[in-house]
C-alpha cells in the first residue's frame, strides 16, 4: 500500500510539472508572439479594417505616421491610396473617422 501512495505522489508531482512548463510555454508566446492583437505599440498600426467578402478585406494602416489605404487577399496586398498623415489631421470622433473611411471607401469603389 506505502508503494501506490509514493506512486501516486510521483505522478500527481510529474503532472504539475508538465502543467507549470506549458503555462509557462503559453505564457512566453503570448508576451513575445503576439501578432496583432491589442497592442498597437510598434511601427505599424491599423486605423480600420472593413470585410469585403471572406478572404479579402480593405484596411487604413499607419507606417511612421504615414497612413496608407491597403487592399489585402490571401495571395497579395495592394496599396490603394496614400492618406493624409496622422499629424495633418485634426482630432476627431471615432464617429467621424468611421465616416470618413466609409465615404473613401465608396469612392474608391466606385473608380
Amino acid at each position: 500500500m506505502p508503494d501506490l501512495w509514493v506512486t501516486l505522489l510521483k505522478s500527481f508531482g510529474m503532472l504539475c510539472i508538465v502543467l507549470g512548463l506549458l503555462i509557462g510555454l503559453l505564457w512566453l508566446l503570448r508576451r513575445f508572439y503576439h501578432g496583432g492583437g491589442s497592442r498597437q505599440a510598434g511601427l505599424i498600426r491599423i486605423h480600420a479594417s472593413a470585410h469585403l467578402a471572406p478572404k479579402e478585406r480593405i484596411v487604413v494602416v499607419e507606417v511612421q505616421g504615414k497612413r496608407l489605404l491597403l487592399g489585402v487577399t490571401p495571395q497579395q496586398i495592394n496599396l490603394l491610396a496614400r492618406l493624409p498623415d496622422a499629424g495633418e489631421e485634426s482630432a476627431d470622433s471615432p464617429a467621424a473617422s468611421s465616416l470618413a473611411f466609409g465615404s473613401l471607401f465608396k469612392r474608391k469603389l466606385n473608380t
